[in-house]
């Protein structure tokens, strides 16, 4: 049992940072500053938690005295101390380095929680969460999505490079100092970083081009007249002068100019002849007359104008005439060109090639289809008169000559019968898988659901048999659907019967291979179930039932205690098991979690004596019990009793428990057992004392069970003191979780049954809970 109750106090110092006060609400620091005063034998006693034992003096609260005080949300953090650190309690985002309280705890700072936190020099940018955007705040350039951190006026911000500027959506261009056309006359516009560059045409210049350039102002042209262009001058020579500016005398040029004319102005070069020499044409006569784009064979005389021969000796085959202009006419011939005839008259001389059907050297001879496989000769060999191609084979043959066999390769056919002249069948003796029709041209009809290749008839096409099956359908054709079940997805099964089917995952509670087995449910899952669907093993459960958690519902708290911490905030029966699977079975209690900042575990009366564990173990702060009242008219009230503080720092202890009553202790025998000692409780706050009369140790409080022997009514004044620092409670407590109907407050305090409660204000019965 000890390990439990390690565990419970464990939680039930994080639960007092948590609970204190109204969830939520961020308490302010009421301790009183001047209570250095008060003595204090422990902390306890002071409302700072922090004694002085060497002084007995309650000391201030501080930020580093190791207590939970002040206005601090966890221990020496928060409030007016430092932030928390992750991990630690909280109520507000401010309570915590990160500024993220969720779920009451400190949680890490992350890059999407909209907040400036960790590393960050902004929300949620830089650092260690990316660059920032334009106008973000920033500390060097490295922190910025534009690599430019600057402060123009209101502090580091991301700002555009210089040359760029924000395009309004939040990233950079280039700043295009060419929009307002500076450059004029033609120029074109460069953008710079920081201004523009204007490239003038020629003839003009100046920042803009607005300036006009003077090309003719230094005469440049010796022997002629200057001409300003926009590129520059044209000199026109006199008469007898070249060159760019008219400086160089015109040659006369070779013996083959008879007389010259002019020069060109550029090379001098006489380009104006009046006559050639035999042999020469061209404008300056340089040019020897050639055979060049004629059919000569050797050019005799040439016009000077064109070049043209005037007269040729010999021309090239198949022309004639005196300047073999003409082409040798194969008209009378069967020839297709006649490559060779007489300069003189034309007559041909030699044939290339015959016209269809006809063969020999003078393509004189008709073809002949005599013992070739041909139905036709359309034109043969000239020098053999074998075919070259033919209209049409004999059965079984094929090619341009027909001289190939039908084969049946890469056609689908089985045995291709007949072809024709190409080589693609006509006629086949069955198909290849997948293919139909007379030449098996023809693809298989297949339904959406058939894969691979799949047979049908060669007559009609009709699907015969699917090479295989989409996934859910079975069959020859593939024409039924796969048993569902409680497959999630499509499943597959055997295309022969649609027997073995297979899922690839189940629905909500069930496992297999075919997801037939069902699902076995934890104890605490009442939500829908989802299990492994090799091994059936629960994996997760969408909704647990009170008392129980963890991805399966496999486990139950310990207590209520435990639950609050757990995140199970709502009041009701819930299951627990307080020595953890150990001896005890899980059993039902009922979880106050609203009242005096929740955590209390309630018995029921008759639970009592038959539980077969330690109560103990629920009693993780064995300093105060919680009792709740109901009253005649359906009233419930609570009353938290705790130890004097003169005796701080003994715990309670449960000194009887049997099946019809409940004793509990707040002041150890030793102390106690002496006559004239001080003995009491302290109820919600307020102190109820009694003088001990015969030095036997009378504070506890004795509750008795309806039907109980017990029935003494002498001495409750004090009971009814007791009672009467009850406060009203919020959420109703089962009405069979009361049943407690006497009240024994020590042998010198007081004893009260019912009856008297009921006379005195209505009381019928209580109720206990510890946590």
């Amino acid at each position: 049992m000890k390990p439990v109750l390690t565990h419970l106090c464990l939680f039930a110092a994080l639960l007092t940072a948590c609970v204190e006060g109204s969830p939520g609400v961020h308490e302010e620091d009421t301790t009183d500053l001047s209570e250095v005063s008060v003595s204090c034998q422990a902390g306890t006693d002071c409302a700072s938690g922090v004694c002085d034992t060497a002084t007995g003096s309650c000391l201030t609260a501080a930020c580093d005295d190791g207590v939970k005080n002040g206005g601090e949300s966890d221990v020496d953090c928060a409030g007016t101390c430092a932030a928390c650190v992750e991990g630690a309690a909280c109520t507000i985002s401010s309570d915590c380095v990160s500024r993220v309280c969720a779920n009451l705890l400190c949680a890490p700072s992350s890059c999407d929680d909209q907040l400036q936190n960790g590393d960050e020099v902004d929300v949620d940018c830089g650092g260690l969460c990316g660059p920032c955007q334009l106008g973000d705040t920033c500390l060097v350039d490295g922190d910025c999505a534009s690599g430019d951190c600057r402060d123009e006026g209101a502090g580091l911000a991301c700002v555009c490079p210089a040359g760029t500027h924000d395009d309004g959506a939040g990233s950079c261009v280039a700043a295009d100092f060419c929009v307002s056309a500076p450059c004029l006359n033609g120029g074109t516009c460069s953008s710079g970083t920081s201004t523009y560059t204007c490239i003038c045409p020629t003839g003009f210049s100046g920042t803009n081009c607005e300036n006009t350039v003077n090309h003719c102002a230094d005469n440049p042209c010796l022997h002629g007249t200057c001409a300003d262009e926009a590129s520059g001058y044209t000199c026109t020579c006199a008469a007898g002068y070249f060159g760019a500016n008219c400086d160089a005398n015109c040659e006369q040029g070779p013996n083959d100019c008879l007389t010259v004319n002019s020069c060109d102005a550029v090379t001098g070069e006489a380009r104006d002849c009046n006559g050639c020499d035999a042999g020469f044409t061209g404008p300056s006569c340089h040019t020897v007359c050639a055979t060049a784009g004629t059919d000569c064979l050797a050019v005799d005389t040439c016009e000077q104008t064109t070049g043209s021969p005037a007269a040729c000796t010999g021309c090239n085959p198949g022309t004639t005439g005196p300047t073999c202009e003409a082409a040798c006419d194969a008209l009378s011939t069967h020839c297709n060109a006649v490559t060779a005839c007489a300069q003189s008259n034309g007559a041909p001389l030699t044939c290339p090639s015959c016209e269809a059907g006809y063969t020999g050297s003078d393509c004189t001879s008709p073809c002949d289809n005599t013992g070739t496989n041909c139905l036709v000769v359309t034109s043969c060999a000239q020098d053999t008169g074998l075919p070259i191609a033919c209209t049409g084979c004999v059965a079984g043959n094929t090619g341009a000559n027909c001289s190939a066999t039908c084969e049946d390769t890469n056609t689908g056919c089985l045995v291709v019968t007949a072809c024709d002249q190409a080589g693609l069948p006509s006629l086949c003796d069955g198909c290849v898988v997948g293919r139909t029709g007379e030449d098996c041209s023809g693809g298989c009809a297949r339904p959406v659901n058939c894969l691979g290749a799949s047979t049908c008839e060669q007559s009609t096409g009709n699907l015969i048999q699917c090479g295989g099956c989409a996934a859910g359908t079975y069959g020859p054709t593939c024409q039924n659907a796969c048993t569902q079940g409680q497959c999630a997805d499509v499943v597959t099964c055997a295309q022969s019967d649609g027997s073995g089917r297979t899922c690839t995952s189940c629905n909500a509670g069930y496992w297999g291979g075919d997801c037939s087995n069902t699902c076995t449910r934890p104890t605490g899952c009442v939500g829908t179930l989802v299990c492994d669907m090799a091994t059936g093993a629960a994996s997760s459960c969408s909704q647990c039932a009170a008392g129980y958690y963890g991805a399966n519902c496999e486990n139950v708290y310990t207590s209520c205690q435990a639950a609050l911490i757990g995140g199970q905030a709502s009041s009701g029966t819930t299951t627990v098991d307080p020595d953890g699977n150990g001896g005890v079975v899980p059993f039902a209690v009922h979880c106050d979690q609203t009242t005096a900042g929740g955590g209390w575990t309630l018995f029921s009366p008759d639970q009592l004596g038959t539980l077969g564990f330690d109560v103990n173990a629920f009693a993780s702060d064995k300093t105060q019990v919680l009792f709740y009242l109901r009253h005649s008219d359906g009233r419930q009230f609570y009353t938290v009793a705790q130890q004097l503080p003169a005796y701080a720092g003994y715990d309670l202890t449960w000194s009887e428990l049997s099946s019809d009553h409940l004793r509990v202790t707040f002041i150890p025998v030793s102390v106690a057992a002496a006559a004239g000692a001080t003995q009491g409780l302290r109820s919600n706050g307020t102190d109820l004392t009694f003088v001990n009369c015969d030095a036997n140790p009378n504070s506890y409080l004795e509750f008795y069970r309806t039907g109980a022997s017990y029935s003494q009514a002498s001495d409750y004044n004090l009971a009814y003191a007791w009672r009467d620092t009850k406060l009203p409670l919020t959420d109703a407590i089962p009405v069979n979780y009361f049943g407690f109907t006497a009240m024994h407050f020590g042998g010198c305090g007081t004893h009260s049954t019912s009856p008297y409660w009921s006379t005195y204000d209505g009381m019928l019965d209580a109720a206990m809970a510890v946590r």
